[in-house]
């Protein structure tokens, strides 16, 4: 996505376009039944085995993005205070020694109790669930209430991975 802004639209929207698709019509579960290829994953249950739980890879790599991109915010709030055009070796040796990669690791940690949490809720009433159900408000919410206590919510808001340079670029372009 770029932008902690466009990630946390798209996934809001997934999150609504999930729901729908699990509960509002059977094609989800269809599809994901009947379609023989890598796009799934399968968890027996304990006490039933011919009917196991499915995640789809959809659930999997798009709250990815979204972790990855908080990895790459936590790394560039660790090193905002160094130059790295005139870098030097009193530069290097004031570099933070350890990276605070706090907000990373609660959103890995949210991810997962997210994904355990929709499991659990599988295997408890035996039905489908959308998983964006858990993991979107499960992600989004403890990160937005972290950086909001720890004082940083407008960086992260604001956090975008384009350069202004290209941004100034793509803005010459378009006029």
């Amino acid at each position: 996505p770029g932008s902690y802004y466009t990630a946390t639209v798209l996934l809001s929207l997934l999150f609504f376009y999930d729901i729908f698709w699990v509960f509002g019509t059977d094609v989800m579960v269809t599809v994901a039944k009947n379609l023989k290829a890598p796009i799934k994953l399968i968890f027996p249950r304990p006490a039933v085995t011919d009917k196991p739980n499915m995640l789809g890879l959809g659930d999997i790599v798009l709250p990815g993005i979204y972790v990855a991109l908080l990895l790459r915010y936590d790394i560039q709030r660790s090193f905002k205070d160094i130059n790295f055009k005139n870098l030097t070796q009193k530069t290097i040796a004031s570099a933070p020694k350890l990276l605070n990669l706090s907000t990373f690791y609660v959103c890995l940690l949210c991810y997962f109790l997210s994904l355990l949490g929709c499991l659990v809720t599988m295997w408890v009433f035996e039905a489908a669930q959308p998983a964006l159900l858990y993991i979107v408000p499960g992600v989004i919410v403890p990160i937005i209430g972290m950086t909001y206590f720890r004082g940083d919510f407008q960086t992260l808001w604001e956090y975008d991975e384009e350069p202004e340079a290209e941004k100034n670029d793509n803005n010459k372009k378009d006029n």
